[in-house]
């Protein structure tokens, strides 16, 4: 007799869940979906949101990926810089 094998979370595998069922337990934890009415949906979209949707603030958040990316690599990299420049002064100037 083969023992059933534990799944995620410890659960048996061998119940096997058909689109049909899954969809069953779903209604059943989430009976009815919220309902969002148009006056949710332009409160959602305004403000810094609404913004960021348009032209200039997808320009302006490419232009904060870039820098920020920058600034990372400045900041992870610095102490190797420093001493690449520290060790190179050093040849270069026979100390």
């Amino acid at each position: 007799m083969k023992k059933p094998v534990k799944g995620r979370g410890g659960q048996s595998t061998n119940t096997i869940l058909t689109s049909s069922s899954y969809a069953q337990q779903l209604t059943q934890v989430n009976p009815t979906p919220p309902s969002v009415s148009v006056d949710d949906e332009e409160e959602e979209n305004s403000g810094f949101s609404g913004w960021l949707r348009t032209g200039e603030g997808v320009e302006y958040m490419k232009l904060f990926v870039m820098c920020n990316t920058l600034m990372v690599v400045l900041t992870m990299s610095w102490p190797h810089i420093r001493n690449v420049y520290t060790i190179a002064s050093e040849y270069w100037n026979g100390e």
